[in-house]
């Protein structure tokens, strides 16, 4: 017999007004019963919560957006879960959220709070790919046929390619990491008991990026600041911010060094210097289509583009000199764990003055020749005490770039003069690596902000 009934039938035997109070009474009762069953586990009420959950079940919330709106209040990670549905029953659970939702202590850290997470979960829609189309359970609990298109879930099947049936993210939404379909429980409570200690690590090699990033735009190197900076320039949060500023940089001194280029005689080396090294510091950079736009709307003709673009070395001896630079680290697609692992390490390219042998010209009897060999020579004296680590920065320093880049000028015209615009091996190895040293000249320069 309930409560309810019980009172009933006690009420029977009592005087009219006491039994008008017992009635009251039972219905304040019923009552709050009744608000008891329509609150939440983690204690809010259904209708007001944007969560998708029943009594004593896990949690799950409606979309990656408001599951990281929630992970940023206590900084616990989002479980975001996808698995084709099994069979044709649109009402059955996925077999990876089947099991989670079998396991108490993942059902429980569901409910949020220190120590808890937020889990989301999506799947591919019928016959399409999970890069296309991406159908996220609304309001009618686990397995229910409705869905909501869900953009954030469809960006994260598109970047991320690696084989997952969990991803975790932070509470900026970044992917942390990817998981296969867990066979116990550990391995999510393991993962959330260890996530303070992940986003420990996490920072460390943000701050250390931009770093490493900040140093080579600080000495000139513009391609190994735009690919350090690339590891972590495409995540949300304050230190990739602070990445992309820099990155924002390194485009802005390209810029104006392309400006420099527009504004030199269209057939003058200055101009076929400056092309070829920004060339060569963008090849195979995500900046390199955006900055082949910039160049063809100078009017270089497309001929001329081929061949000013780093060629591969015929011989060994060239190799130094012709091959291309360094490729970037390959990071994209990767969660960030994986990433952090890695490590991928930002090669810095040689030198532009590591080699440079002009002793050959020595010996002409032109004397021409001659004169262009000692211009080589007093300008990588130049050089060398410009980008000395001691040198200090200023119009001092800037000077002697900038005497450099009128010597290596000189002798690169001469040297075209001489060979009648066709080089033997020697002399056209040799005016790459002039080349080189005339766009280092300008790089180097503290150019205007």
């Amino acid at each position: 017999m309930t409560t309810t009934h019980k009172v009933a039938r006690q009420a029977f035997q009592l005087a009219p007004a006491k039994l008008a109070l017992v009635l009251v009474a039972a219905l304040c009762a019923g009552a709050d019963c009744a608000c008891a069953a329509q609150t939440t586990p983690g204690g809010g009420r259904r209708g007001g919560d944007d969560r998708v959950n029943r009594p004593a079940e896990m949690l799950w919330y409606p979309t990656v957006k408001a599951a990281i709106e929630a992970a940023q209040k206590d900084s616990f990670p989002v479980m975001f879960v996808c698995d084709d549905r099994g069979g044709d029953d649109k009402n059955r659970l996925t077999p990876t959220v089947e099991r989670l939702s079998g396991w108490p202590p993942v059902i429980q850290m569901s409910q949020g709070g220190p120590g808890g997470l937020a889990a989301v979960k999506a799947h591919p829609g019928t016959g399409d790919t999970p890069a296309t189309r991406v159908g996220v359970p609304r309001a009618g609990g686990p397995g229910a046929a409705a869905r909501v298109e869900d953009a954030d879930a469809k960006a994260l099947f598109a970047r991320v390619k690696v084989p997952f049936r969990i991803l975790w993210l932070d509470h900026y939404g970044n992917v942390v990491m990817a998981q296969r379909r867990p066979d116990q429980s550990d391995a999510v409570t393991g993962v959330v008991a260890n996530w303070k200690s992940t986003l420990a690590t996490l920072e460390r090699f943000f701050k250390d990026t931009n770093r490493h990033g900040e140093a080579f735009l600080d000495r000139g190197k513009l391609r190994e600041a735009y690919q350090e900076l690339a590891l972590i320039a495409s995540c949300k949060g304050a230190e990739a911010e602070r990445a992309q500023a820099c990155q924002q940089k390194v485009r802005d001194r390209w810029a104006q060094l392309l400006k420099i280029a527009a504004d030199s005689p269209a057939d003058s080396v200055n101009r076929a210097a400056i092309i070829k090294g920004l060339r060569r510091d963008v090849l195979g950079l995500d900046y390199a289509a955006t900055l082949e736009e910039a160049i063809e709307k100078l009017g270089v003709p497309k001929q001329v583009a081929a061949a000013e673009k780093p060629a591969a070395p015929a011989t060994p001896e060239a190799k130094t000199t012709a091959a291309a630079p360094p490729a970037a680290p390959a990071v994209e697609d990767k969660p960030l764990s994986e990433v952090v692992a890695a490590r991928p390490t930002v090669k810095e390219e040689p030198r532009e003055d590591a080699g440079v042998d002009a002793s050959f010209l020595k010996g002409s009897k032109d004397d021409r020749l001659k004169d262009a060999n000692k211009l080589v020579q007093d300008g990588l004296d130049d050089f060398r005490k410009a980008t000395a680590d001691t040198a200090d920065r200023g119009e001092a320093r800037n000077g002697l770039l900038r005497g450099a880049h009128g010597k290596f000028d000189k002798a690169m015209t001469i040297l075209d003069q001489t060979s009648g615009g066709k080089p033997d091996a020697a002399t056209e190895k040799l005016m790459e690596r002039i080349s080189m040293l005339m766009y280092g000249c300008l790089k180097y320069q503290s150019l205007p902000k």
